[in-house]
C-alpha cells in the first residue's frame, strides 16, 4: 500500500540521486595531495634532517558543472512540494521552526 508521503520521498531520492551524481567526481584529497615528485623529495629530505615543506602552488578546481546542477536541483525543489522530510533521528523539527 502507498503511504500519503510515497510521492515526495520517490521525489526526495531522485533529488538526492541527482546530488550523489553531481558531487561524484570532487576529490578533494587529489587537489590537495603534492605531486609524488614533490613529496619523494620532501621525505627524502625529511630522513636527511631537514624539515622543509616544500612550496607548492595550488590551483583552483573548476566546479561550475556541479554548481550548476546544484542550482537546477534547488529550482527543482523550490518548484517541487514542500513537504518536509522526517528522518527518524531529526523527528519532528518542522514543528518546532
Amino acid at each position: 500500500m502507498q503511504t500519503p508521503r510515497a510521492p515526495a520521498r520517490k521525489r526526495y531520492t531522485e533529488l538526492d540521486k541527482r546530488l550523489v551524481r553531481a558531487v561524484r567526481d570532487i576529490r578533494v584529497l587529489d587537489m590537495v595531495a603534492w605531486p609524488a615528485a614533490v613529496e619523494r623529495r620532501f621525505l627524502d629530505d625529511l630522513h636527511h634532517g631537514h624539515e622543509i615543506l616544500p612550496r607548492f602552488e595550488y590551483h583552483a578546481p573548476d566546479f561550475s558543472a556541479q554548481r550548476a546542477e546544484q542550482a537546477a536541483r534547488f529550482e527543482d525543489r523550490l518548484r517541487g512540494s514542500h513537504e518536509p522530510i522526517r528522518s527518524q533521528r531529526h523527528r519532528g523539527w518542522q514543528e518546532r521552526e
